[in-house]
């Protein structure tokens, strides 16, 4: 099945209802399902007319915005294949992306047309579309969907596929995750299923994935100013002024985004209910999501191969929940979803092939398999350190370490490569960084050991500080604390520490 069709059925009941909104007060878009369906159908006769067709690769790079999703759909009706690199990926990224992928079509903003000047692989390409601004040798996105006629959806099989987006490469070189027909399908219901939507109704997203299930679900999808590029830098009071004009009932958004509203006051009434993911979630943050609205609260984890792994609704979390995380035994994810199945690998343990996970006492590396978990990357690469195959189970190393509760829940301790073992003791990333957070008040801190020695960096600017911390944390033998000025992030979500930035930032010795 055609993932397009799982449009079809809001078309038929909901035409007018909101699909797409973006931009607020006398700016305000409004794209209807009915308006959505007609542009994408334009827009595929557009693409077919120009010679693109079933299989055909269509490098994509524009943020969050209606064109982006006209753009997708249309590409899946096609049968042809969306390329989408992160908008705020480098362009060594990019290129190699374009190296492994050979796409015959660009689509972007105008100053991604630059790119054809440096990068060889796309010199080739049969078709270059703008979505704004002016670009040598391409057409427009609107002269395309108004000369083309529309295009009827291409019948595919499951196993197709639709999608290519990328992993950060934050921890290595960017892993190309293929999404089929079928597997967006089974991640989109899975997505619903736990982030419970109301057909009908608004939520504000700034996690682009999610756009995509609330278009099959039948939500309108309120979108970020700027495509939620550098979602630190949000107006978080824009943000408010979108969610009353348009009567959001609930915030998918990652943790900084949460973190600046919760900042910013009280939410909006008519909120109920607000998702956050994509980067770790501290007590200090959860807590201040609490108090500054009467919205119930979900954590979610879960990474590119699979999401959701676990949530967690915060009124369930007990006061020895709220201890416990803050006296480092990690960062409660909560219950696996149903549709996934966790385990732990002791650390150090198995690369890919046939044997199983082993459920370890300890902590371990996650690992995950479910029908909403990537089996495979694209031609296989990297598939032989990430996944493990074992009696006809994939099972995906999340490349996370945690643990499991006598109550069945996950807890996170941070990444499996960040972890140092001493003849103290082990220490993790957020185990430490927790501990730290609440003697700051919240602000925030990265582990960041230095040729095996233990080492923290907090943002502050006093010596006082430091003497807390390294105080608080006197039971981590050897610990340096450094005070710097901010903490770097990744680029795609800037919710999750740039290790390898912070790591310039320190004294070598």
């Amino acid at each position: 099945m055609n993932v397009v069709e799982l449009l079809a059925r809001h078309v038929a009941e909901r035409p007018d209802a909101p699909a797409l909104v973006e931009g607020g007060g006398d700016n305000r878009r409004i794209v209807t399902f009915a308006e959505l369906d007609d542009a994408v159908a334009r827009l595929a006769g557009g693409f077919h007319r120009a010679g693109i067709g079933p299989g055909d690769p269509v490098l994509v790079l524009q943020p969050m915005s209606v064109p982006l999703y006209q753009v997708l759909l249309a590409v899946f009706r096609l049968g042809a294949v969306a390329v989408v690199p992160d908008p705020s990926a480098l362009t060594r990224h990019i290129r190699e992306a374009v190296r492994r992928v050979a796409p015959v079509c660009l689509v972007g903003r105008a100053p991604a047309h630059l790119l054809r000047a440096v990068l060889p692989a796309l010199w080739g390409v049969r078709l270059a579309v703008r979505t704004d601004g002016w670009a040598p040798f391409s057409r427009s996105l609107g002269e395309l969907t108004r000369q083309g006629g529309k295009s009827g959806i291409a019948p595919v099989s499951d196993d197709h596929p639709a999608l290519i987006t990328f992993t950060s490469g934050s921890t290595g070189a960017p892993k190309a995750i293929v999404r089929s027909h079928g597997f967006l399908a089974r991640q989109q219901r899975v997505i619903s299923r736990h982030t419970a939507p109301r057909p009908g109704s608004a939520a504000l997203v700034t996690l682009p994935m999610f756009v995509l299930a609330n278009l099959a679900a039948g939500v309108a999808s309120v979108l970020p100013p700027g495509g939620a590029v550098r979602p630190a830098a949000i107006d978080p009071l824009h943000l408010h002024r979108q969610i009353v004009e348009n009567g959001v009932r609930q915030l998918l958004v990652s943790p900084v985004v949460a973190s600046r509203l919760a900042a910013a006051g009280p939410l909006p009434p008519c909120v109920e209910e607000l998702v956050t993911g994509g980067g770790p979630l501290y007590p200090d943050l959860l807590r201040d999501l609490s108090t500054t609205s009467r919205a119930r609260i979900i954590a979610a984890y879960g990474s590119s191969e699979a999401e959701p792994i676990a949530v967690v609704d915060v009124d369930t979390v007990t006061d020895d929940d709220w201890q416990a995380m803050a006296r480092g035994d990690g960062l409660l994810a909560g219950r696996p979803v149903p549709e996934a199945t966790v385990a732990l690998l002791p650390h150090g343990g198995v690369g890919g092939g046939d044997t199983p996970p082993v459920l370890v006492d300890g902590p371990g590396e996650i690992v995950v398999s479910g029908e909403h978990v990537l089996d495979s990357y694209l031609d296989g690469c990297c598939d032989a350190a990430a996944k493990l195959r074992h009696g006809g189970t994939v099972w995906h190393r999340t490349g996370d370490a945690g643990r499991l509760d006598d109550a069945g829940r996950l807890w996170l301790l941070g990444r499996c490569t960040s972890r140092l073992t001493t003849p103290h003791g082990t220490f993790y990333p957020f185990s430490v960084e927790a501990r730290a957070r609440a003697v700051l008040g919240g602000r925030s801190a990265a582990w960041a050991p230095i040729a095996g020695t233990p080492a923290l960096a907090i943002e502050t600017t006093t010596a006082a500080d430091l003497a807390k911390v390294e105080d608080a944390l006197s039971d981590v033998p050897g610990l340096r604390v450094f005070g710097v000025e901010y903490i770097p992030v990744d680029r795609r979500h800037n919710s999750k520490v740039d290790v390898a930035a912070l790591h310039r930032m320190l004294p070598r010795h």
